[in-house]
């Protein structure tokens, strides 16, 4: 090795290489107890020992050469470190380097990092038996941190579920459905489906349709101005009489304008059937009946009978359906049938008679004087009750008649004599009717034999 000559029995042989050494240039290994080329030795930095190369190995911590079975090796990397800088697992005496483990940070105990995981939800990395994976996306969580689907059953993380906002029941968030109007989750078979957008909603967002009874969202309702209902735009329209916006089955077709108006505003003709606006019908006096006069109307009475199909009441001044009129057996005029009494007499004009009834009413004074003139052979007018037409055509009297006769001269009070007739008022004022007298009694006015004829 030096190139030194020497005698050949003075060196010695390596025995690894087999080269001749002077015995300065060799020595011995402590490992495998060969006498070796020093050149072929390494120094072991924990023990100091010298050995073969080959019998060495790098620490993974400090790179210092370490005899192998003076050095540790770790249990997860294999690597190898000087017994001094070992760390050991709490949990299951593993070996290894400090940076392969880490602190659980639930317990705080030392482990392997293998023996560790990360908490998908708080981060946290803990001892992995204390980690659950949930059954739905294999996500593990601390136990803690997981939840039972009251639904499915299966065991989720925390994160993967959420709460009905109806039932208040805790379920895989994947199981609900979050409201269209308002975002509050429930499940499916809790929510309510509107029949206009298809959309999800709870049953307190929705209402309905007061005309096709379809459930929607309440937002889309509209109110009518007539009922305060509510239903889709679709069925709201405009009152043509009024202009208020309603369903539109509160509206209903006048027969007589052709017009869609609110059906309130509409009422039946008694005659004919046919829905009119309710100020063009004209009541039947005394009835809750009314009846329009149109073609339909005409036609329609016309069948009933071959005489003329209307007749003019005196006292209400209106045309009524023949049907609906009839003659007062004292005046011979006409009216309608609900204002004569059951003897067929005009009622205001019998009350006049006998005396239930005073007529209050002025009296033109050409009326008066025809009056006169009709009952003059009859006795001088003293008092005359007078009831007129609404229309003031005619003018129902009562004639009280003083005759000047001996009872009146004596002072004695005679049976009262009384005239009644009917006057157009005019101008010019005529007799409507036969002048009847007779005698007011206790029992009411009766007629003298042969009167108004």
């Amino acid at each position: 090795m030096s190139g030194a000559e020497v005698l050949a029995s003075e060196l010695v042989e390596c025995e690894v290489s087999g080269a001749s050494l002077l015995p300065e240039e060799a020595a011995r290994c402590e490992v495998t107890g060969k006498l070796v080329d020093m050149r072929l030795l390494e120094t072991c930095a924990v023990s100091g020992k010298r050995a073969l190369r080959g019998r060495f190995v790098k620490s993974a911590a400090t790179g210092d050469l370490l005899l192998e079975s003076e050095a540790v090796r770790s249990d997860l990397s294999g690597a190898f470190v000087e017994p001094k800088l070992v760390v050991r697992s709490e949990k299951s005496e593993r070996v290894g380097l400090e940076e392969e483990f880490a602190s659980c940070e639930e317990t705080g105990r030392l482990l392997m990092w293998d023996e560790t995981g990360v908490c998908a939800i708080s981060g946290k990395r803990v001892d992995r038996d204390l980690l659950v994976p949930s059954d739905r996306t294999s996500r593990t969580v601390l136990r803690r941190l997981t939840t039972v689907c009251a639904v499915s059953g299966k065991t989720l993380a925390s994160d993967e579920v959420g709460y009905s906002s109806v039932s208040g029941v805790r379920a895989d968030t994947e199981l609900l459905i979050s409201s269209a109007v308002s975002g509050k989750l429930a499940l499916k078979d809790e929510l309510v489906v509107c029949a206009s957008t298809g959309e999800h909603l709870l049953a307190d967002e929705t209402e309905r349709c007061a005309v096709s009874g379809k459930v929607v969202d309440a937002r889309l309702l509209q109110e009518s101005e007539l009922s305060g209902r509510r239903g889709l735009p679709t069925y709201m329209r405009t009152c043509e009489a009024t202009g208020r916006r309603v369903l539109e089955d509160e509206l209903e077709r006048c027969t007589a304008s052709g017009k869609r108006v609110c059906r309130e505003l509409l009422a039946t003709c008694c005659v004919t059937g046919r829905r009119v606006r309710r100020e063009l019908l004209t009541p039947i006096p005394g009835t809750d009946r009314a009846f329009y006069w149109d073609k339909h109307t005409e036609a329609a009475l016309s069948v009933k009978g071959n005489g003329p199909v209307r007749q003019r009441c005196a006292w209400h001044g209106i045309e009524l359906p023949t049907g609906e009129t009839a003659v007062c057996a004292l005046t011979g005029i006409t009216f309608a049938k609900t204002e004569l009494n059951d003897e067929g007499e005009f009622r205001v004009v019998r009350e006049l008679l006998d005396g239930t009834r005073v007529g209050p009413d002025p009296l033109d004074p050409g009326a008066a004087g025809v009056i006169a003139t009709a009952v003059g052979a009859r006795g001088r007018v003293k008092q005359i009750d007078t009831a007129v037409s609404a229309d003031g055509r005619i003018a129902f009297c009562a004639v009280t008649l003083g005759n000047g006769g001996l009872l009146e001269r004596i002072g004695r009070k005679p049976a009262a004599r009384i005239a009644g007739v009917a006057v157009e008022v005019g101008p010019p004022a005529r007799l409507a009717s036969p002048v009847r007298t007779g005698e007011r009694t206790e029992h009411g006015w009766d007629e003298d034999a042969g009167s108004g004829h």
